[in-house]
């Protein structure tokens, strides 16, 4: 036995190119039968798409050439061979928890999202995945303790690798337009995989990140959609302002699309009459049981996310360390003051960073809210988000915008599950699909639906104008496809456009049809497709579209993006210009100015004799050009100096105008007794840990306005502050520092 395995590992010395090329093929063909779930589906792949196939067959070479450089080889290729089965493997759990494959981005997301892997495995699962690595990271150190040094054929394998190159990058091309998956599609990243295969679409997700510079690209091409849209459409700005609220619902959908579902009562009758009632239709979403952030992404920018990488969540790979325009920076030009909310984790998707870079005034997450709730399985209550609502309409004197993102119906979905007394029973349902799962899930929407009915209620007798936008972010991940849907489509959820004044969003004056003739200006404000009087009853729209359309209904009609949706709704033109400008604004070439200096000198938040809003603090345009748009992008100002009135003395801020939360969170005063040392303030949450000198200490929430910590080794004079503290240990903000103080707890 010795003598044959001797002279096994013989053979793969002297034939290194052969057996790389070969191990290739074996991956290759291993993958792809994960990939398309299915032992002859990866079979058909080779013969239906050979081009396709070879060019995944030739990546995977490339890698294992690199291998082939070093003088242990056997245990250098174990190593990458490992790596890529185990990036199969993977991939096929993905597909069958979220629908959605393995992307390069959920690498970069994994410091963030722990937290929901925990949701979906149990310790189980996690202890066997353990043991799996552990043994896989034995047996790699046992071949590199048997795998010898050998002679390095350089000549011949840089060649071998040269060619295999020079096949990936010119078939590469040709195999990608052969699969006819485009950018400017509507496939999802699913489809894209099983397309062009695992080992080249996650190359792509790799590579490629941001928005594709257009081939015709330039400063002038863009100054020239500048001046178009500055001239057909202008910016349009009411007297009275709503107050105007976004509230993206996770998995939300109308529960009766999937075809032969019966319930024992209908899980959200307030949410069906408002769509009988008001404005509504289908949402196009990006994303599907998953990637909330992705549609959260275009409804805010207005940039559809098949401009990016195939896969990209650009929060991640490009909103951390740029700015975007969204509708918060855009409404933040005309005087009003933009919230996020989010009742879970505030760094999740690292929100706390993307916010301020898309113009928020601040951004309230579950660690800045009090009397939070939760469901079974650990999600906050979306009812958490209506005392935050509330509260940033009171605490203003002027125009809000908030943007809710919810969270309480989440995955996973509990198999076995019963419905408590009183619960909806699923009476009928899909043999294929989980009615346990669903029951749990219609029950939360049920749950959901008594939310927004509280919520419409309350904003009814306001005396401000209020537009509340209500929509899904994605299907629920239970494997729900095409064929299950009475609409047939996964990538619809549904939204509504409501106000406490109806006569903004009345349905007698959105007449049919809503598509303009084929010869028709698409400049020509009279035949505007977005504004609200020229909106089918149901029209269904892109989640990119959403913000243009909504704002439209409150009379605005203002910054870069949603006014090109107004100048070339419904035209091929959308997308291009899109492309161009979206380019542009990403990587800093264009950052429009005033048009007049009568528009510079106005105040921020106030009208110029041009129409245009106030400018905020911020340079810009192309070298010696001032942009026609009379709109800027952001509202910047030098760390440290407070520009928002809002700004509570006692809390420090990661920069100018951004910070967490709404209320104070400050120390008044310290003291302590024989073992305890009690912190007395306002604004305390369940988050909140005391730092001493630094360190988090073990902390008891009393109450908002009483945190205590034991005494031990701790002395007065000692410097205290209250973070708030994730459930991914990242600290959100401080306090300002305050003395330990002696005994007693203080007034």
């Amino acid at each position: 036995m010795n003598r044959v395995s001797l002279a096994l590992v013989s053979w793969i010395h002297h034939r290194p190119i052969r057996i790389s090329f070969g191990l290739s093929l074996f991956l290759t063909l291993f993958i792809e039968c994960i990939n398309q779930q299915s032992w002859l589906g990866g079979l058909s792949s080779m013969v239906e798409k050979p081009l396709i196939f070879f060019i995944n067959v030739g990546i995977i070479f490339l890698t294992m050439s690199i291998g082939l450089l070093f003088s242990k080889r056997v245990f250098v290729l174990s190593v990458i061979t490992v790596l890529w089965a185990s990036l199969g493997i993977v991939n096929g759990i993905l597909l069958a928890l979220r629908s959605s494959p393995l992307l390069a981005t959920d690498f970069l997301l994994l410091r963030t999202t722990f937290d929901i892997a925990l949701v979906y495995y149990t310790p189980l699962h996690i202890a066997l995945l353990g043991i799996t690595v552990g043994g896989i990271l034995i047996a790699l150190g046992f071949a590199f303790r048997r795998s010898r040094n050998i002679p390095v054929p350089y000549l011949r394998i840089l060649v071998a690798a040269a060619v295999g190159g020079v096949f990936v990058i010119a078939g590469g091309s040709r195999g990608i337009e052969a699969s006819q998956i485009t950018r400017d599609g509507e496939e999802s990243v699913s489809d894209l995989y099983r397309e062009q295969g695992f080992v080249l679409g996650f190359s792509q997700n790799l590579i490629q990140r941001g928005i594709d510079r257009p081939q015709d690209y330039s400063e002038e091409a863009v100054w020239r959609v500048l001046e178009e849209i500055s001239h057909s459409t202008p910016p349009r700005i009411p007297s009275e302002k709503p107050d105007i609220i976004f509230l993206q619902l996770e998995s939300f959908f109308v529960p009766q699309r999937i075809k032969g579902a019966e319930f024992s009562e209908d899980p959200i009758p307030t949410f069906r009459k408002l769509m009988a009632d008001f404005p509504s239709g289908y949402l196009s979403v990006p994303v599907i049981g998953g990637g909330t952030v992705n549609t959260e992404f275009e409804v805010l920018t207005g940039l559809p996310l098949s401009l990016f990488a195939p896969g990209e969540y650009p929060y991640n790979s490009t909103l951390r360390d740029r700015s975007l325009p969204s509708l918060a920076a855009d409404l933040a030009g005309v005087g009003y003051t933009s919230y996020a909310l989010h009742n879970h984790t505030g760094n999740f998707y690292d929100r706390n960073v993307v916010y301020e870079h898309l113009g928020f005034d601040g951004f309230i997450s579950m660690e800045y809210m009090q009397n939070l709730s939760f469901n079974e399985h650990d999600w906050a209550r979306d009812e958490s988000l209506f005392p935050e609502i509330m509260d940033i309409l009171d605490h203003s004197s002027g125009p809000d915008f908030i943007f809710g993102v919810s969270v309480q119906a989440h995955g996973k979905y509990p198999e076995p599950w019963q419905s408590p007394a009183g619960g909806i029973s699923v009476t009928r349902f899909p043999e294929d699909l989980s009615r346990d799962g669903f029951e749990y899930f219609v029950n939360e929407l049920r749950d959901i639906d008594g939310f927004i009915s509280r919520l419409t209620r309350a904003l009814e007798n306001r005396p401000n104008p209020v537009i509340l936008v209500l929509y899904g972010d994605h299907l629920p991940g239970m494997g729900i496809t095409d064929a299950h849907l009475t609409d047939g489509n996964d990538h619809h959820t549904e939204y509504i456009i409501w106000s406490n004044h109806p006569d903004l969003v009345s349905r007698e004056q959105m007449p049919h049809p809503n598509s303009l003739p084929e010869d028709s200006d698409p400049g020509d404000p009279r035949s505007d497709p977005m504004d609200s009087r020229n909106g089918l009853k149901h029209p269904t729209l892109a989640a990119y579209e959403l913000g243009a359309r909504a704002l439209g209904y409150g009379g605005l009609r203002l910054g870069i993006v949603p006014r090109i949706h107004h100048r070339y709704a419904g035209h091929e033109e959308l997308f291009p210009t899109l492309q161009l400008v979206g380019y542009s604004l990403l990587n800093g070439h264009a950052q429009p100015t005033w048009s007049t200096p009568a528009a510079r000198s106005t105040p921020r938040g106030q009208t110029g004799p041009d129409g245009n809003p106030g400018p905020v603090p911020r340079a810009g345009g192309f070298p010696g050009q001032e942009s026609p748009l009379g709109l800027t992008s952001m509202n910047t100002a030098p760390a440290g100096e407070v520009i928002s009135p809002r700004e509570p003395a006692g809390y420090s801020r990661n920069s100018g105008n951004f910070r967490m939360g709404l209320g104070r969170i400050r120390i008044r005063n310290t003291g302590m007794d024989d073992d305890t040392v009690y912190i007395r303030g306002e604004g305390f949450t369940e988050f909140s840990t005391v730092l001493v000198d630094g360190n988090p200490r073990e902390t008891v929430f009393l109450s908002s306005e009483l945190l205590a910590i034991q005494r031990r080794n701790l002395r007065p004079s000692q410097e205290i502050r209250v973070a708030q503290i994730s459930r991914m240990r990242a600290v959100l903000g401080t306090t300002r520092a305050v003395r330990l103080g002696g005994y007693g707890i203080g007034p």
